[in-house]
C-alpha cells in the first residue's frame, strides 16, 4: 500500500495526480508480533492464565518502542494479501479514495494495484519494488507510462525494510503514547500516538489491527499539548483510512504481475515478455539521480535526525500533454528539433529529506517565474500541513524546501545550505 504515496504537491511524482504525501526501508527480523502470540497461545495450555510480571513489563517495554510498531507493520505488509478501500482526507479538501489490491509472494517483491475512484481521471497504478505503472482511462481508450517509485512515502501499511540508521533516528526524536483500542473498518486495532521531540516534526496518530499487526488508519496532527485530552481534541491535519479492508484477502500475484508486464509492453509496443518474473522495467521513467555533494552543496548544520534519501535532476519547461493526433495528414516538422529545445531548457535538483517518519523536499534551481495564482496558496495551505519557506543563495540559486512538516524544518533547511 506504500504505492499510495500521498507527497507534498505530487513532489517525486510516485503517484501521477493523486499522490499527497509517502516511507522506506524497515529492519529484518520482525517477528516479534507473531512469536509473542504463538506464545500467548502456548502458555494459556502450559501455564496459569495471568502472565508474570516480567513478561508484562518486556511487553509494554516493547511496545512503548517506535522501531517494535514498524517492525509490526512491515512484518504485516510482507506476510499477508489484502484488499480493501482507502480513503484519503486533508483539511479544506474534499475526500478522495482508492480501491487496494496488495499481493505478496515468498522471495518476491510485494505487488500493489491502486484504482482512483474520485478523480477526474480515472486511472489505475500498480508497483513492484521500484517500478511504477500507470493506465489512465480516457474516453474509451487507454494512457500507459512506467514510472520509477519515489524512494520516500507514507508511512502507511509500510512494505519495505528500513535501514538500521533510520530505525534509531526514529526511537530517539519520537515518543510512543499508548491510547487504547478501537474499531477501524470493523477490525480491533490498537491506537498509539507518535509524540515528536522536537519541534522540527509532526505528532502522529496511528491504529494497527491487533492480530496481523496492519496499519488500518494514520493520521497526522496539529496538537499543542501531550496529555490524552489533547490527542483528542488535537486538530487533523492529515489522514489515509481503510474504510473497508478484508485481512487476508484471494489477491491473485500473477495476475497483477502480467498486468503490469502488459502496461509496460503497450507503452513500448511490443508484446509483453513471456516469463512472469521478468520485472516491468522496460520503459520505465527514471529520473537522473545525484546527491548534494556532487553539485557541491553542503550543510553548515545538518538538521537534527534529517538525512537526504535520495536527489533527483529534473528538466523545467516542457508544456502541456499533447492531444492524439486526429486522422489527416501529418504536421509540419517543427522549425527547431526537439534535442535543441530540450537542451536549453534549466533543470531542478530536487532532493527528498527525511527522518524515516516525517518527509519533505528540497528544490535548487535558478530563480523562476511565479507559478499560476493557486499555486503558492496550495502550497502554504497549513490546514492541510504542507508549508514552504524558500530563499535566494548568491543571486544565482534559489533554493525551496516545501512538505507536510513544521515551519521550523524547513526554514532550517533552507537557511543550512551552501556552496563552500
Amino acid at each position: 500500500m506504500n504505492a499510495i504515496v500521498f507527497s507534498h504537491l505530487n513532489l517525486g511524482r510516485g503517484l501521477p495526480g493523486f499522490a499527497k504525501t509517502p516511507l522506506h526501508k524497515a529492519a529484518a527480523g520482525v517477528l516479534a508480533l507473531t512469536l509473542a502470540t504463538c506464545a500467548g497461545v502456548n502458555s494459556a495450555w502450559s501455564q496459569p492464565a495471568q502472565p508474570s510480571a516480567a513478561r508484562q513489563t518486556a511487553g509494554q517495554a516493547a511496545a512503548s518502542d517506535p522501531v517494535y510498531w514498524f517492525q509490526r507493520w512491515h512484518h504485516a505488509a510482507t506476510q499477508y494479501p489484502y484488499m480493501g478501500t482507502v480513503t484519503v482526507t486533508q483539511a479544506h479538501e474534499q475526500p478522495r479514495s482508492a480501491r487496494v489490491w496488495h499481493g505478496v509472494r515468498k522471495g518476491q517483491p510485494h505487488m500493489d494495484r491502486i484504482d482512483m475512484l474520485s478523480d477526474d481521471a480515472p486511472r489505475t497504478v500498480l508497483r513492484r519494488g521500484r517500478d511504477m505503472a500507470v493506465q489512465w482511462h480516457e474516453k474509451g481508450r487507454h494512457r500507459h507510462a512506467m514510472h520509477e517509485a519515489p524512494p520516500v512515502g507514507m508511512p502507511f501499511l509500510l512494505s519495505e525494510q528500513m535501514e538500521q540508521a533510520q530505525l534509531r533516528q526514529i526511537a530517539q526524536y519520537y515518543r510512543v503514547v499508548p491510547l487504547g483500542r478501537q474499531r477501524v473498518a470493523n477490525y480491533q486495532a490498537e491506537a498509539i500516538g507518535f509524540l515528536p521531540a522536537d519541534n522540527l516534526r509532526m505528532p502522529y496518530r496511528f491504529w494497527t489491527e491487533q492480530q496481523t499487526g496492519l496499519l488500518l488508519k494514520w493520521q497526522m496532527l496539529d496538537m499543542q499539548r501531550a496529555d490524552k485530552p489533547a490527542w483528542d481534541k488535537a486538530r487533523v491535519l492529515q489522514e489515509i483510512a481503510f474504510a473497508d479492508v478484508q485481512i487476508p484477502a484471494p489477491v491473485d500475484y500473477a495476475m497483477l504481475q502480467n498486468l503490469m508486464q502488459e502496461i509496460a509492453a503497450s507503452q513500448e509496443g511490443r508484446r509483453p515478455p513471456k516469463s512472469p518474473s521478468t520485472p516491468a522495467a522496460p520503459g520505465s521513467h527514471r529520473l537522473p539521480t545525484t546527491s548534494l555533494q556532487e553539485q557541491g552543496w553542503v550543510w553548515r548544520k545538518p538538521l537534527p535526525g534529517y538525512t537526504v534519501k535520495q536527489c533527483y535532476w529534473r528538466r523545467l519547461g516542457g508544456g502541456p500533454r499533447k492531444e492524439p493526433r486526429k486522422e489527416g495528414p501529418p504536421p509540419a516538422p517543427a522549425e527547431q528539433p526537439v534535442a535543441n529545445k530540450n537542451a536549453a531548457q534549466p533543470r531542478l535538483l530536487q532532493c527528498l529529506v527525511t527522518d524515516g517518519l516525517s518527509h519533505f523536499s528540497v528544490f535548487i534551481g535558478p530563480q523562476l517565474p511565479p507559478p499560476p495564482a493557486h499555486a503558492p496558496k496550495r502550497m502554504q495551505e497549513e490546514g492541510a500541513g504542507v508549508r514552504m519557506a524558500s530563499r535566494m543563495y548568491a543571486n544565482s540559486h534559489k533554493i525551496t524546501a516545501v512538505g507536510a512538516v513544521p515551519q521550523a524544518a524547513l526554514q532550517h533547511a533552507v537557511e543550512a545550505l551552501y556552496r563552500p
